[in-house]
């Protein structure tokens, strides 16, 4: 698949410009896009009766671009042979192609000269289409050695899109349930659009775009990317690889091997109550691990039911020992208390443990009456 790398157009062209037995006319251009060359296009015409053969050639740059450009150095790269029996007498846009290792790569933001060159050996004229009134080309033409810097020839170049090349490379920041992707476009073969990394679980297969995915749109070039997997299973195996898509298609690199790290819960701990006077009891608990992710919550259940403490009092967060203060609870009743605590892996309790309030005791007067504990 073709594109346009750079062009001047046939409207423009105001004078015929004569190419002689064994010389060449140019023209100077940027490369938009870092592609091989595929072909050239020059419009022509020839005298009736004109014989001969053309070829054409991309060529160094040398001289100040736009004013005194010519062909600099040796030709990079030349095109197979046109019979100027193809040309007719009328300006017709003549293509050149470029094939196999003539396929140079052009970068991106370089100048470099088109030329078109005629044999020795053929009869009559051939001209090439020039626009000597107006150019508003950036490039300038030349004849041979001669640089014109108020010509401009009609011509246009044309790249080679093929699809990208991509690797991949190991995922870093691993943990339970993310890591990030690591990948290299190394060539983009034209525009690439997308790229991203594609996964699954399992320890063989290459995964691919029907699968899931972890990507950016946008317009990019090569080198060196990262994108965050998200929403992965702790303790699991997965398959993942690069890939990018352009306008050719979409390429993938190898396939990587991942494993995300084991999702640990909290472990905490129920510690004993302690009483300081008739009106409250004071219990609490211990988290000594922390699990894989933070403690956000930490507290205390309770109740009268040993299978089930349905009242929640909650402390602070993280780790070590927390104490939570309770009163008015009833006097001669059992409670069963367990401490929690809560990360975004899950809740962990410590063991259940009781404690007993004592019975009612009052005073002659004494209005307000408190409870007072039995501490087990």
């Amino acid at each position: 698949m073709a594109t346009l790398i750079d062009s001047y157009s046939n409207s423009n062209i105001s004078y015929d410009s004569p190419i002689s037995n064994a010389t060449y006319h140019g023209q100077s251009f940027t490369c938009s896009q870092t592609l091989p060359i595929y072909s050239c296009t020059f419009y022509l015409k020839k005298d009736a009766g004109a014989t001969g053969n053309l070829y054409a050639m991309l060529a160094e740059h040398s001289g100040t671009y736009g004013t005194s450009s010519e062909a600099g150095g040796y030709g990079i790269a030349s095109s197979g042979d046109v019979s100027i029996d193809t040309v007719g007498t009328s300006y017709t846009a003549i293509t050149f192609t470029f094939t196999g290792t003539e396929r140079y790569i052009m970068q991106s933001g370089t100048y470099y000269t088109i030329v078109v060159f005629r044999y020795s050996g053929g009869t009559g004229l051939v001209y090439t289409g020039t626009d000597n009134t107006s150019p508003t080309h950036s490039g300038n033409k030349f004849i041979g050695g001669t640089p014109y810097a108020t010509h401009d020839l009609a011509f246009a170049v044309y790249g080679e899109l093929f699809a990208p090349t991509v690797t991949t490379q190991a995922c870093s920041s691993v943990t339970h349930n993310s890591a990030v992707g690591n990948g290299n476009i190394t060539s983009t073969g034209g525009s690439v659009t997308r790229r991203g990394f594609c996964y699954k679980t399992g320890t063989s297969g290459d995964p691919t775009v029907a699968d899931s995915t972890a990507y950016d749109d946008g317009t990019f070039g090569t080198g060196a990317y990262t994108k965050g997997l998200t929403g992965l299973s702790a303790s699991t195996d997965y398959r993942v690889r690069a890939y990018a898509v352009n306008s050719v298609g979409t390429s993938y690199g190898i396939t990587a091997q991942l494993t995300t790290q084991s999702a640990d819960a909290p472990v905490v701990s129920t510690t004993t109550t302690s009483r300081l006077d008739r009106k409250c009891v004071i219990f609490g608990g211990n988290v000594t691990d922390q699990g894989t992710e933070t403690v956000t919550e930490r507290g205390v259940y309770y109740g009268t039911d040993e299978f089930s403490q349905t009242t929640k009092l909650t402390s602070t967060s993280g780790l070590g020992t927390y104490s939570i203060f309770l009163s008015g609870l009833t006097p001669n009743t059992l409670y069963y208390f367990k401490a929690f605590a809560t990360s975004s892996i899950g809740t962990s309790y410590g063991d259940i443990l009781n404690f007993k309030t004592a019975k009612f005791h009052s005073s002659v007067g004494d209005k307000h009456p408190l409870p007072s504990f039995e501490l087990s």
